[in-house]
Parts: structure tokens; C-alpha cells; sequence
């Protein structure tokens, strides 16, 4: 069900519809805290819009929680 929220998110963002993709991958990591995709996305979209404080506060909080997170390690 995770996987098909996050083509969901996927969906909206192909449609333009950045906030309701952001909600999607919020609820998910809230929901989800173990999985690191929704965690990337989100921090991905926050750093194309150039808002580094959320994108580095959110990448903080998930290589804390995933440290062997490669990903995660990159886009900090």
C-alpha cells in the first residue's frame, strides 16, 4: 500500500500538484519511519525549491534514524 501512495505522490507531481505529493510523503514518513524513499523524495522536492532549511532538517532527522542510508547521506 506504501509503493501505491508513493506513485500516488508521483502522480501529482507529474500533474503539477507539488503540495498534495509533499502531504503524501509527510503522511508516509510519519506512518512508515522505517522505509528511506518516501524520506529522499520529500527531501528532493525541498531542495528543488530551494527551501534547504526543511530539505536539511528532514535529511538530518532520516540519516539519524537510517545511518547506513546512502542516499540520504548524499543529498545532506
Amino acid at each position: 500500500l506504501d509503493y501505491a501512495h508513493e506513485m500516488l505522490a508521483k502522480v501529482h507531481l507529474i500533474a503539477g500538484e507539488k503540495d498534495a505529493a509533499i502531504k503524501i510523503y509527510q503522511d508516509l514518513i510519519a506512518k512508515s519511519p522505517e522505509r528511506v524513499s518516501p524520506v529522499q523524495k520529500l527531501a528532493t522536492i525541498y531542495l528543488s525549491d530551494k527551501n534547504y532549511g526543511d530539505a536539511e532538517t528532514l535529511l538530518r532527522n532520516g540519516v539519524r534514524k537510517h545511518e547506513k542510508a546512502i542516499d540520504l547521506h548524499l543529498l545532506l
